[in-house]
């Protein structure tokens, strides 16, 4: 089953599909000339189906779709970059980058946790295509963690974040996620976790991501 930040490969360009039937926009066509690569994003679908989404050069440039599975070639998980340290695979010039030599430190923080990377880090580990600069953050996330207490979070977060790249971290469970920033960020807040069916507020983020 693929699951959310998961990097699909398609078989061909007219694999993907855009929702509602919508036209493709100019920028989407040339993305599919020059990469089939497509990112699996939250949403309940039809057993045969995946909903994807395809990403530009520009932060605004996102358009949402879906892929019959049998048109899929090949995916990556964002796990598959951790335990594979697929980061090596880059050339020097590009490994040079703030963002992913602070990747190449994080295995020895996240060792103990089912730790990925997504976002543009992980989408230029494996597609090749190049859109991480020195700005940019590390996306990372965790999969199969019931619990951490609000120290252990916070001490995480301090921790991945004091290379001097913004790092945020994804607590996910199956469709449903939240942000460790945001938990630490405001302690006595409702906490905005994403699931399948919409985005809901809670002071219980930890129960609301198990409830599925």
């Amino acid at each position: 089953m693929y699951q959310p930040h998961d990097l699909l490969f398609l078989k061909n360009k007219k694999a993907f599909q855009t929702t509602n039937h919508k036209t493709m926009p100019k920028w989407a066509d040339k993305v599919l000339d020059n990469s089939l690569a497509v990112v699996v994003r939250r949403g309940h679908s039809k057993t045969e189906e995946v909903l994807v989404g395809l990403r530009g050069t520009k932060k605004n440039e996102r358009l949402a779709g879906v892929v019959a599975t049998q048109n899929i070639s090949k995916s990556f998980s964002p796990e598959i970059i951790a335990t594979q340290k697929l980061w090596e695979n880059l050339s020097l010039e590009r490994l040079a980058l703030k963002p992913f030599q602070t990747i190449t430190k994080l295995p020895f923080i996240m060792n103990e946790y089912q730790w990925g990377i997504g976002g543009s880090c992980g989408f230029e580990i494996i597609t090749g295509i190049q859109t991480v600069t020195d700005l940019s953050d590390v996306d990372l996330i965790i999969r199969g963690l019931k619990y951490l207490s609000y120290k252990k979070s916070c001490a995480l977060l301090k921790l991945v974040n004091s290379f001097g790249v913004h790092i945020d971290i994804q607590i996910i469970n199956e469709l449903n996620s939240f942000s460790l920033e945001e938990l630490c960020f405001n302690p006595k807040r409702s906490i905005l976790v994403k699931t399948g069916d919409g985005p809901i507020l809670t002071k219980t983020p930890w129960k609301t991501l198990m409830e599925v």
